[in-house]
């Protein structure tokens, strides 16, 4: 805060409002001028500055194997221009496939995971929508799952690259006394690897997808 007198920076304010510590006076100031040079426009600020997490340098260094104790598969990964980033524990460490299904209302997920893994093991590109191969009774190699109920995402700034954005949470949380639908906050995702927003605008973006496993 400015200041308006001619005490020095750690003079501390008196409990009696009618005393004046000695060698401080106090005057009027009637005149622009004599506001300008009265003030002191400089003032220290306390408490620390929180840095911004840069989950892009987390995840080359996570390939570089500069953290060989990070559990697998690692949390934190980089695909160009955006950055994933998980919490090292899941929310719900293990839960069967059937409770995940009815606790998120997610009829789908074991079609889901299924053409997922059919595509990995295949070595298809991965793909996101369209019509499923499997469906609800298709068998897995496992029966229960972790789960993160939100994620980290991280882009770089577009007009200068080589800035790193704040990053934002992606939430899916199952219906509650709070939230009696869920809370699943959409994201726009494009699938198509040919388009580069923001040249191709929303070319590419097949769907709007809520973050929920």
């Amino acid at each position: 805060m400015p200041h308006l007198d001619d005490a020095g920076d750690d003079d501390s304010l008196s409990e009696d409002p009618g005393h004046e510590p000695e060698g401080r006076i106090s005057h009027p100031v009637t005149t622009t001028v004599g506001l300008l040079t009265s003030l002191r426009t400089v003032a220290p600020v306390s408490g620390t500055i929180r840095k911004c997490s840069d989950y892009f340098e987390l995840g080359n260094a996570l390939q570089r194997g500069l953290y060989p104790r990070a559990p697998l598969p690692y949390r934190t990964v980089v695909h160009g221009e955006t950055a994933l980033h998980l919490a090292r524990d899941p929310t719900m460490k293990t839960m069967a496939i059937g409770d995940i299904i009815d606790k998120f209302s997610l009829p789908d997920l074991r079609g889901a995971l299924a053409d997922f893994l059919d595509r990995v093991n295949n070595g298809q590109p991965l793909k996101i929508g369209g019509r499923r191969a499997a469906d609800t009774n298709s068998p897995l190699p496992f029966d229960h799952l972790q789960v993160w109920t939100k994620m980290q995402l991280q882009n770089r700034s577009y007009h200068a690259p080589h800035h790193i954005l704040p990053p934002q949470t992606i939430n899916a949380l199952p219906p509650s006394e709070a939230w009696t639908s869920g809370r699943h906050d959409v994201v726009l995702v494009n699938t198509d690897g040919s388009k580069v927003w923001p040249h191709s605008g929303l070319e590419g973006v097949s769907s709007r997808i809520h973050f929920s496993y």
